[in-house]
């Protein structure tokens, strides 16, 4: 193979790679799947979680400002998670390792981009603070 080769891709991987509202909204489906689950995971296990978490407060990255650290005290108190489970359920950044495995699960073109550790805060904190809203307002 020579060395051009590698840069060769078709046209609907390009189309698709550089479309950022697909990408984007590819990763706001992610999240919204995660922090779902978390929720309805904190709704079984710690019903009076919706009154411990102060959504100004929010801070993912923070281990006593993130969901957990405001319900449990800290973010490694409550029931033990193994790290990939926090992720899952929305209470932690993922890895560039596992946004990989996500983006081959889902069949996303390789040349894909994740998104920051920053950045993937900020949507988590977005959407917990919509789960928050939804479920003081019933």
């Amino acid at each position: 193979m020579r060395e051009t080769d590698m840069y060769q891709f078709s046209a609907e991987d390009i189309a698709n790679v550089y479309d950022n509202a697909q990408n984007e909204n590819w990763i706001r489906d992610r999240i919204s799947e995660r922090v779902t689950l978390g929720a309805t995971w904190l709704d079984m296990v710690a019903p009076w979680w919706i009154h411990s978490v102060s959504a100004p407060k929010l801070d993912i990255t923070s281990g006593l400002h993130c969901v957990r650290g405001q319900v449990y005290g800290s973010y490694f108190d409550g029931p033990d998670m193994e790290w990939l489970d926090n992720v899952l359920h929305g209470f932690n950044h993922n890895s560039l390792e596992g946004w990989d495995q996500l983006r081959k699960a889902h069949k996303v073109p390789t040349l894909w981009v994740a998104p920051s550790i920053t950045e993937e805060a900020e949507l988590l904190r977005e959407y917990w603070i919509r789960a928050i809203k939804a479920r003081k307002a019933n």
